[in-house]
């Protein structure tokens, strides 16, 4: 196993057992529900394992050529919280909703499937969701190398390298100014023609505050955790992403990229996949996170996609009834203007203040728009 001062975290002896309380309130985990006092801590447990972990790493291969990062260490940790939404989307794709890891590589279930959907995410260049290609897809939308993301343009730069993965066949939709159009789903995921659905990996990017969270959005907040097809949320703290996959009662469960770990060359045998799993969750209130968050959801077929809209309308809404999001079935019609008189505008949202917004435009192939949503009051260390 490779010497790393993270190494700790994931080693078995140092596994809390306090982690899931054996108390009256329930566990999720992305979306399914363990009751401990009558699963047992270590179906619980077992579960976290099972998610998979991206951390720092260091001694990769440059980014951006001779002289770039050999570590995202100081300013990944969103472009890590990212890559392990999206793995959790995949392993929902290629390997089922129960699928469980174990230590032994010889006992884990569709080894071949697992190992080839965990080289997607190692760090090289090669690899399509390598931290080399996230970092290199902002970069080409003016985020440097190095420079840190918010939750919006993580999901952006992913959104733009779904497309390379033909084995997985997915799609990624980003819905901005917190609305969701229906009809622009539709239309990414069942093509003219095509009785099909590819399925979708929806986010939604919020913010829900000024500099703390709001409580009003808590109750709203924990429901969709708690949502069949939930992929956790993108988040954290102040300079601290994180990586939410679930809560106990008003304790959000996370998994945490800030532990720097070597190189880990997954094309190599002997293969020691272990540093892809954590051994130890970690908890934090919900009333603690930033405002600024990324709801994410997997949703394989149109039913599900219905089956959301039915739970998001019923249980997203803060405590004065509002929908933390607008679900909407056409984008919303803009009055004509003269464009010499009323120049088009594109938001330019900061935290107390109004914005403006030019129409939202459905997914296309020229990725030519900005980031809407700011994550500039979301810098990460």
């Amino acid at each position: 196993m490779a010497e790393s001062k993270g190494l700790l975290t994931y080693e078995p002896a140092c596994l809390s057992h306090a982690e899931f309380p054996e108390v009256e309130n329930p566990v999720w985990l992305l979306g399914t529900k363990y009751i401990v006092k009558e699963d047992g801590p270590e179906a619980v447990r077992r579960a976290f394992r099972s998610l998979l972990w991206l951390t720092y790493r260091r001694g990769f291969t440059s980014i951006d050529g001779e002289g770039g990062p050999t570590s995202d260490m100081g300013w990944g940790c969103m472009l890590r919280a990212g890559q392990m939404m999206l793995a959790q989307a995949l392993v929902r794709r290629h390997l089922g909703r129960g699928w469980q890891w174990s230590p032994n590589s010889c006992e884990i279930e569709r080894r071949e499937d697992y190992l080839r959907l965990l080289r997607l995410f190692q760090d090289k260049k090669t690899a399509t969701f390598s931290i080399h290609q996230v970092a290199l897809m902002g970069q080409s939308d003016g985020k440097p190398v190095g420079e840190w993301f918010g939750p919006n343009t993580v999901a952006q730069a992913l959104k733009r390298l779904v497309q390379y993965d033909k084995w997985s066949d997915l799609r990624m939709h980003v819905a901005m100014d917190h609305m969701l159009v229906l009809s622009e789903i539709r239309g990414l995921c069942q093509l003219a023609g095509d009785e099909s659905w590819k399925p979708l990996v929806l986010v939604i990017p919020l913010r829900l505050g000024l500099a703390d969270m709001n409580e009003i959005y808590t109750y709203a907040l924990a429901s969709a955790l708690k949502i069949r097809s939930s992929l956790g949320m993108l988040g954290g703290r102040p300079s601290h992403a994180l990586y939410f996959v679930g809560l106990q009662a008003d304790q959000l469960v996370f998994l945490d990229p800030h532990t720097t770990q070597n190189f880990v060359d997954l094309d190599q045998e002997p293969l020691d996949d272990t540093s892809y799993h954590c051994w130890n969750a970690q908890r934090m209130s919900i009333n603690d996170i930033d405002p600024s968050i990324a709801l994410c959801f997997y949703l394989s077929s149109e039913a599900e996609l219905e089956e959301w809209c039915h739970e998001a309308r019923t249980h997203l809404v803060d405590s004065s009834g509002h929908m933390l999001f607008e679900i909407t079935e056409a984008a919303p019609s803009w009055p004509s203007c003269d464009a010499a008189l009323v120049p088009e505008t594109v938001s330019t949202e900061k935290p107390g203040a109004s914005s403006t917004t030019r129409p939202h435009s459905s997914d296309d192939t020229s990725f030519d728009r900005r980031y809407d949503t700011s994550d500039d009051e979301f810098e990460i260390l």
